[in-house]
């Protein structure tokens, strides 16, 4: 296990110190058990003082009793992607909850009261929809203890969940995931920061708005793969073809020889190979999406949000036909039949292929380097600012009236274009982001671009690396270098 700031030698004594007055508190249970018989007949906090110790005492035991149960358990899969998502759903709804999802997944979970006495506790603190926005810590401590449970027990499975609090009304959300791959990051010399690969497995509608991310309350940076494959497949795999496809923008004609020159410097020739010849199908595909996207802006509401990596099987093409055949005579079509034609070509070409689909695969993991770079310097930085309870320390920053966050992806940001071999790249994902939007990654890249030249539909420089490298220098006083271990995965398997 790698040294990670975010979960400290310090954080473990504690944790050990509060584990150890647990099992003290257990060892006595029968003294504890007398003082809250008097307490009851004196009627003073009977249920409040009886729930926090015996919630303390099934958290005791966290550390040691569930890693070979929860290993040898078949279920987990189907907990986290069916039945914790289904519970969830169910208790977050306006409607009063079905008690049958939680008493399935309590089945699912018998062998292991740990994991069973944890999703109690979560289930009593979301019972109160009013008490949801003051109870948010504690909530969070639940879902963080879950993950602990799960990494304990070498379990591919890690949750995400938070309080969202409106003017109208607060609830609470769960995201579940699978881990695809566990490795450490070295940033300078001698700092590793453990990073995670997580493949959704839950299907709510909750849409990922990044590509990953770091805090201390998940024991490290995170790299979401759902994202990955979007960016991977439908924006950087067009741009290797041979030939720049018809009706690429100026950012995908600008962009092209760069991304070609760092992906054949990273990924397998082969595999780069197969990516190359099927990029043109891929590339028309988009351009058929795209076009159905564009139509929003005369009134339609049809939407393809989930693009399998090898395209649409027949029954799905069919679908689409009976779309465009229901709106043939409409101003504003939901899809038109050349653009079905399209689609279905392209979807052809695409066929299920094992080799080319080991090579998206490929694919994905060689955009993902940018990421993971991005987030080890996040990891870094919460490090050296306190978990961002205190501003990174930067020169120039308070001259471009830069705040906490807008810091620290500026920091971020200039770590990926430091990086010889991931600069356009990650610099590609970062044009695609919306400047106006005002959030602190866009105010970040708002001052940092006109700095190192970049025009992202017009100019790039030759030496943006070099560049970065020193405008970190006049911003934070470093540059380190992110380095991927030896273990970093060639590629990352496709969930759909």
């Amino acid at each position: 296990m790698c040294a990670d700031p975010l979960h400290t030698p310090e954080q473990d004594a504690d944790a050990d110190a509060l584990i150890a007055r647990y099992a003290r508190r257990a060892r006595q249970k029968n003294i504890l058990a007398v003082l809250l018989a008097l307490l009851a007949t004196l009627g003073i906090g009977w249920l409040l003082v009886g729930k926090s110790i015996t919630r303390a005492v099934r958290r005791a035991s966290l550390e040691v009793s569930s890693r070979e149960r929860l290993a040898s358990m078949s279920s987990m899969e189907r907990v986290h992607a069916e039945l914790l998502p289904s519970w969830t759903i169910s208790a977050s709804n306006d409607s009063p909850e079905n008690p049958e999802d939680f008493e399935l997944l309590m089945q699912a979970l018998k062998e292991d009261p740990d994991a069973s006495s944890l999703l109690e506790d979560l289930r009593e603190q979301i019972a109160d929809r009013e008490r949801l926005p003051e109870r948010g810590d504690e909530i969070l401590e639940t879902i963080k203890l879950w993950n602990r449970l799960m990494d304990r027990a070498e379990t591919p499975w890690w949750v995400d969940g938070n309080v969202l609090i409106s003017p109208k009304r607060s609830f609470f959300y769960l995201k579940t995931y699978k881990i695809l791959a566990d490795f450490s990051v070295t940033v300078g010399e001698d700092h590793t920061y453990r990073t995670r690969m997580a493949a959704r497995m839950d299907h709510t509608n909750i849409v990922e708005s990044f590509l990953g991310h770091t805090s201390p309350n998940q024991d490290g940076a995170i790299i979401l793969s759902d994202r990955l494959y979007d960016v991977s497949l439908r924006e950087i795999w067009p741009l290797l073809a041979r030939e720049l496809h018809q009706g690429a923008t100026a950012r995908e004609a600008l962009f092209k020889p760069f991304i070609l020159r760092e992906a054949r410097a990273l990924l397998p020739s082969e595999a780069l190979a197969m990516l190359q010849t099927h990029a043109p199908a891929r590339a028309q595909l988009e351009r058929a999406l795209r076009q159905i996207r564009e139509r929003r802006a005369c009134g339609s509401t049809f939407m393809i949000r989930d693009l399998p990596w090898n395209g649409f099987p027949q029954e799905q093409v069919e679908r689409l036909r009976s779309y465009a055949d229901r709106d043939r005579y409409a101003d504003c079509p939901s899809i038109k039949e050349e653009e079905i034609a399209i689609i279905a070509e392209s979807s052809e070409l695409l066929a299920n292929d094992q080799d080319l689909q080991r090579a998206a695969e490929n694919l994905v993991a060689h955009v993902a380097r940018a990421i993971t770079v991005h987030e080890a310097r996040h990891a870094a930085d919460h490090e050296l600012a306190s978990a961002f309870t205190q501003p990174i320390p930067c020169a120039l920053c308070d001259t471009h009236r830069m705040s906490r966050a807008t810091r620290a992806e500026l920091s971020a940001y200039l770590a990926t274009f430091a990086d010889d071999h991931l600069a356009y790249t990650g610099l590609y994902q970062a044009c695609g982001l919306d400047l106006a939007r005002g959030t602190p990654h866009a105010r970040a890249l708002s001052v940092v671009l006109p700095m190192l030249e970049v025009d992202c539909e017009k100019r790039l420089p030759e030496d943006l690396s070099a560049r970065a490298r020193a405008l970190e220098q006049e911003f934070f006083g470093r540059s380190d270098r992110v380095t991927l271990p030896a273990d970093y995965p060639a590629a990352l398997e496709l969930y759909r």
